[in-house]
C-alpha cells in the first residue's frame, strides 16, 4: 500500500493548476484594476435619487451597475482561486480579504439601487 504525499504548490505541475494569468497578467494587473474600481466608486452616487428621470438615465445607471459588478467578479474570482491553492499564503488571503472589502464598498454604493428601481414607475423600466 502507497501513502499519498501531500504535494507543495510548487511540485504540482502547472497543468493541474488553475491558469489565473486568464484573469488578469499578474499581481500587478490585479491591483490596477483595484485601484481603477476603488477610483469609480463615487460615480455610482451620480444616479441616486435620478433612477426614474428618464430611460437614458436608468440604462446608464444599470450600465455602470453591471460594469462596475464584473471588474469586482474579476478581482474576486482572481484573489478568491489564488488564495485557495495555498491557504498558508498570506499574500493571496491579503489580497482577498481586500477584494472582500471592496466588494461590501461596491454593495454599499449601490444600496439605494433596487429600492429606487422598484419605486420607480413601471413604464420607464420597460421602456
Amino acid at each position: 500500500m502507497s501513502q499519498n504525499k501531500v504535494l507543495k504548490r510548487n511540485e504540482v505541475p502547472i497543468e493541474q493548476t488553475w491558469d489565473t494569468t486568464t484573469i488578469f497578467k499578474d499581481d500587478e494587473a490585479f491591483e490596477a484594476s483595484f485601484k481603477d474600481l476603488e477610483a469609480k466608486l463615487p460615480t455610482v452616487s451620480q444616479f441616486q435619487g435620478k433612477l426614474a428621470e428618464s430611460a437614458t438615465t436608468l440604462k446608464a445607471a444599470l450600465q455602470l451597475r453591471e460594469e462596475l459588478s464584473l471588474q469586482f467578479s474579476h478581482l474576486y474570482i482572481y484573489a478568491h482561486l489564488n488564495s485557495d491553492v495555498d491557504t498558508a499564503n498570506s499574500h493571496y488571503r491579503g489580497l482577498e480579504l481586500r477584494a472582500r472589502g471592496l466588494g461590501a464598498k461596491l454593495s454599499s454604493a449601490f444600496a439605494y439601487f433596487d429600492t429606487e428601481l422598484h419605486q420607480s414607475d413601471e413604464a420607464l423600466i420597460k421602456s
